[in-house]
């Protein structure tokens, strides 16, 4: 799965693992890390939730939920 990125900032912080350990700390860059690779190794969104995944409606379109009522 392509990741793309809101900003160059986040981008950055996504990207520089030093950036991310002095501006999160060690554990959460990890995390971030780890969460990162498990987005990059996902072919389709459908791979990356549990439940049903379906497409949201109204001011949510575009985004996918597993769950009715989570967002």
């Amino acid at each position: 799965m392509e990741i793309t990125f809101a900003d160059g900032k986040l981008q950055n912080l996504c990207e520089q693992q030093k950036l991310a350990k002095t501006n999160l700390g060690a554990n959460c860059a990890k995390k971030l890390r780890t969460q990162l690779a498990i987005l990059g190794a996902a072919s389709c969104v459908t791979e990356l939730v549990r439940g049903h995944p379906h497409p949201l409606k109204g001011d949510r379109a575009g985004r996918i939920c597993s769950k009715p009522g989570r967002w």
